[in-house]
């Protein structure tokens, strides 16, 4: 029998661990996988699956791809009529005879971990018989059957490895993505990685060290554990990362962190490792005591705002913060000082989500004693709440834009730095100024290139800053915009600081003293500020910055200083 598993994921770039899960367990045919994105036209994944001649497809189902999922189900059915259709996945898996009500075309939905279920199902399948066990409901002669509980992977731990010494572990330019643990020993009320039962379960230290020499090995680039908290268990964690610095290489791996939970002994592993081998994420979602004691999530703030600044002092590790806005007891003004406090940890990236009620979640399941009042559709996003109005969380989404556009992007920093010291009292009272200023000229709702990004926000600043504060603000973006790689000229907003010293004079005579190489003279850019990139002093310097070669951490170009200026 011919099997395929096939994922939509939500980027080019990623890669889905279950399907390779699932085959790995298999002892019949090994199953055809199948790694689409939701970005691709229905029509050429169709045309795939039918090339392939399947007898059953499974599809793997989240909140990002379940409703492409249901019409390409319902298309496969009408052209292959024969194929047996079934679904996985925490989309699917709490509300499976709701699905098969609604989509006839679909035969069967595995509630829960599939490691154990889809063998059972294929063997099943062979010999023409209904897969009687708990977790799989199923249509037979138009009853819909089965026992619908959700259920855990027996003896996940043993289990094989997703990446057998068979196939290549990772795909060229995709996100390699693994599991050394399972389960989360926090049941915050959010999230369902806790909410299931079974507790953390590990892989065996052998097999985790196997797989990720493995990866580093044959050159992945980059290695996202989706361990729910890496550290839960902080003795594993190190020896974990201690093996990972041994391995060497240019492999990078993620992790999510309780980033409160780091002692003392895995923080100084963090800080002292090789630049850029770690990227960490830690998700503090909101500083406001009564929410996070009603989502069931217990933060010590002044261990993790130890932690988090020790981190970034070290400038060795990439660093991600979460919020959500929409939890319960958190009104708008209350998330803005979440937002401060977080901010003001600087983090490379600061995420601002939104919440989003997750079938199989205890607010899921108890939104109604809440008053959450959600959509209806994936992502099952909140609208308002008892707390935070719907224009409030509108208005929230045009500040995750801003921040996106000029904090995450690197674009603004200094800059930003600059205005907020002069004009604002809080970082949250600036991007909610220039969110309302963005919205009604229709800035957000389109695309901007990185130049017109820069132009809005210089003549935002012009209105808030005297003409000498504006000069040295046009001069710190100025920076931040060569610095991010931005490609093309300079927005002409940057005329009113710009020199009349003959740029490409300097250019050719620094190349005769040997100050640079012809290389750096044909590809790199070429300045000159009227302030000194370090000090912020008021000096002119000529400066080049090499878009090639960038920071492991912040992304920034190199930037070189050659100063003061050569002699003509």
């Amino acid at each position: 029998m011919k099997t395929v598993l096939a994922a939509l994921d939500s980027q080019y770039i990623h890669t889905n661990l279950a399907i390779r899960c699932l085959a790995s367990c298999c002892d019949q045919e090994p199953p055809i996988l199948r790694d689409y994105n939701i970005n691709q036209q229905p029509f050429l994944i169709l045309k795939d699956l039918l090339s392939l001649k399947p007898d059953a497809v499974g599809f793997s189902c989240y909140i990002w791809n379940i409703q492409s999922i249901f019409r390409l189900c319902s298309d496969l059915k009408k052209a292959l009529p024969s194929v047996f259709i079934f679904l996985g996945g925490p989309e699917v898996s709490f509300t499976a005879k709701e699905i098969l009500h609604k989509h006839p075309e679909i035969d069967c939905i595995l509630c829960g971990e599939g490691e154990s279920l889809f063998p059972h199902l294929m063997e099943c399948l062979e010999q023409n018989q209904d897969p009687r066990l708990p977790g799989i409901v199923y249509r037979r002669q138009g009853q819909i059957l089965g026992d619908d509980h959700y259920q855990l992977a027996a003896g996940w731990e043993h289990l094989p490895s997703p990446y057998p010494e068979t196939a290549p572990c990772f795909a060229e330019g995709k996100i390699a993505y693994y599991e050394s643990s399972r389960g989360c020993p926090f049941s915050c009320s959010y999230c369902l990685s806790g909410a299931m039962g079974g507790g953390v379960r590990e892989r065996p230290m052998q097999q985790v060290k196997k797989d990720l020499s493995r990866f580093v090995q044959e050159g992945a680039p980059i290695v996202k554990l989706i361990d729910r908290t890496f550290n839960a268990h902080p003795a594993r964690a190190k020896e974990i990362v201690r093996y990972i610095i041994s391995l060497g290489g240019p492999t990078r791996f993620h992790f999510e962190i309780g980033a409160d939970l780091l002692d003392e002994e895995l923080l100084a592993l963090f800080c002292s490792s090789p630049k850029g081998k770690f990227q960490l994420e830690a998700g503090v979602q909101s500083c406001n005591p009564q929410t996070l004691s009603a989502v069931v999530r217990h933060t010590r703030f002044d261990k993790l705002r130890h932690n988090i600044k020790t981190l970034m002092a070290s400038g060795n590790v990439h660093l991600h913060l979460d919020l959500i806005a929409g939890l319960p007891w958190e009104d708008y003004r209350s998330f803005a000082r979440s937002f401060d406090q977080v901010y003001e940890m600087q983090p490379h990236q600061l995420q601002l989500g939104f919440l989003k009620l997750l079938k199989g979640s205890s607010l899921w399941k108890n939104a109604e004693s809440y008053g959450l009042v959600c959509r209806d559709y994936p992502p099952y996003e909140v609208l308002s709440t008892p707390w935070i109005s719907a224009e409030e969380l509108l208005r929230l989404k045009g500040i995750e834009e801003v921040v996106e556009r000029y904090y995450n992007s690197g674009r603004a920093r200094r800059a930003l730095a600059y205005l907020m010291e002069q004009a604002y009292p809080s970082p949250f009272s600036c991007y909610e100024d220039l969110a309302d200023y963005c919205n009604p000229r229709g800035f957000l709702d389109r695309p901007m290139s990185a130049a017109n990004q820069i132009t809005a926000l210089g003549e935002f600043a012009r209105q808030k800053l005297e003409s000498s504060a504006y000069f040295f603000f046009l001069a710190l973006l100025k920076l931040d915009y060569l610095l991010s790689g931005a490609k093309g000229a300079c927005p002409s907003l940057f005329d009113s600081i710009r020199t009349e010293e003959p740029i490409q004079d300097y250019v050719r005579r620094a190349k005769q003293n040997g100050a640079i190489t012809p290389e750096q003279a044909r590809r790199a850019k070429f300045d000159i500020l009227p302030i000194h990139p370090y000090t912020h002093q008021s000096s002119p310097c000529f400066i080049m910055v090499e878009p090639w070669i960038r920071d492991e951490i912040t992304g920034e170009c190199a930037l070189t200083v050659l100063s003061p200026l050569p002699s003509l």
